[in-house]
């Protein structure tokens, strides 16, 4: 085959060996793609393939333009092996994410770099059938904004709130057509493969692969903004429970007779660490006559401006909005401390608005974790805040597709 466009049809029109090396070439494209360069060597202990057939199928694929050099790899005696690692252009990727009032659409290369503009559009998530044709056109409109072949491009990963049943790709919540999946009908109007993601899954996959957690095991990512979402990987995998909705670490009952909370239930962890929860305290306290330069913001119709500006007091100084944080990120640690006894993460990262306060809401989380969780366990977990910053959303829908495409593509190519 003169290209690499993992198109089923044209990959079950071959036989015998052909196939199975284009196959093997696939397998090499998902090591290389997920895991970075590799040496000959390493490669073929990952894939149980010869040296000598390694060294073939890998000249073919640089042939093609799918793979190339990239440099060399540490030497165990003799001269340091060639690195190989995918084309910057062999492929591509489109990641989408998608928040409660807009959504956000770029697409990426397959060294994962970041090829177009983030294209941002206003589209309210409800159940309403004209907000999935909103959400195709503005897909579409990126793909022929970007003039790529799009059968270059191979997927597109979509990280939203929700329940969510990623395997089936069936949201729950938002964008449910009772037994039509949403995963399935954007495919359909697309013409490329389509994966969702819970957001917080989506990003503790993006922190996993591509994060401060690469090469972590057991790690907790938590979403903390104006809900709290978690998103958890166990023994190296993203942990979705039996149904796939584990992590609802926001709807735990933490206070007896408290707020109610938006699931029915009172007193839930969302109602006494939540950004809304935040913004309810800061309005409370100004309205109450406390003493704050939040007081310049009371007049502010948008939300989240509003919570942004919290935050910004507080790293500004303002002790009534440090003092918020404070409680929030205590009420957050004894939560965790929970989490933290049960299993026993060896990283916890942080995410979200809220994370942007750094050590004003690390401190107090901290200090909730010492206070609730036993010595001998707490002190072999670490918490950081994500490098990802506000780009976090859309690594996440990225690392949705590397978790799931090539072997969506070799399952269909036995077929």
């Amino acid at each position: 085959m003169n290209n690499f466009h993992f198109e089923t049809e044209l990959v079950n029109q071959l036989a015998g060996v052909e196939k199975k090396r284009y196959v093997q070439q696939v397998r090499i494209a998902k090591v290389l793609y997920i895991e970075g360069p590799q040496t000959t060597s390493q490669l073929c202990k990952r894939l149980k393939i010869s040296a000598p057939n390694m060294m073939t199928i890998l000249s073919e694929m640089v042939d093609k333009n799918i793979v190339e050099k990239k440099g060399q790899g540490e030497s165990i005696g003799g001269r340091k092996p060639d690195l190989y690692g995918v084309t910057s252009n062999s492929f591509y990727v489109m990641a989408v994410e998608m928040g409660i009032y807009k959504t956000q659409i770029a697409i990426y290369d397959a060294n994962n770099q970041q090829i177009t503009e983030v294209e941002e559009y206003s589209i309210e998530l409800n159940n309403a059938e004209d907000t999935l044709e909103h959400i195709v056109e503005a897909i579409n409109s990126v793909i022929d904004k970007s003039g790529l072949n799009r059968k270059k491009l191979l997927g597109i990963g979509v990280s939203m709130p929700g329940l969510i049943d990623s395997v089936n790709g069936i949201n729950h919540t938002y964008l449910n057509y009772g037994e039509a999946a949403v995963a399935d009908l954007l495919e359909e109007k697309i013409g490329r493969p389509v994966f969702i993601e819970n957001d917080a899954n989506a990003m503790a996959l993006a922190e996993y692969r591509l994060g401060c957690a690469k090469d972590k095991k057991n790690v907790l990512v938590m979403y903390l903004d104006w809900g709290i979402g978690l998103g958890m990987v166990l023994d190296g995998k993203l942990y979705h429970g039996a149904s796939g909705f584990a992590g609802e670490f926001s709807h735990i009952p933490m206070v007896e007779n408290g707020h109610l909370c938006r699931c029915g239930k009172l007193g839930c962890m969302e109602t006494v660490s939540s950004g809304t929860t935040i913004l309810e305290m800061a309005k409370k306290g100004v309205a109450d006559g406390k003493t704050s330069i939040l007081l310049e913001n009371n007049g502010s119709s948008t939300n989240f401006k509003v919570l942004k500006n919290v935050i910004k007091a507080a790293l500004a100084g303002d002790q009534y909005a440090i003092n918020i944080l404070d409680e929030t990120g205590k009420n957050l640690g004894k939560g965790i401390s929970i989490l933290i006894q049960l299993l026993n993460p060896e990283l916890i990262v942080l995410c979200g608005k809220l994370a942007d306060s750094g050590e004003l809401i690390t401190t107090p989380i901290q200090q909730g974790i010492n206070t609730h969780a036993m010595k001998q366990i707490r002190e072999r977990t670490n918490i950081v805040v994500s490098n990802f910053g506000s780009e976090i959303g859309m690594y996440g829908a990225l690392a949705v597709v590397m978790e799931n495409i090539f072997d969506k593509y070799i399952a269909s190519y036995g077929k």
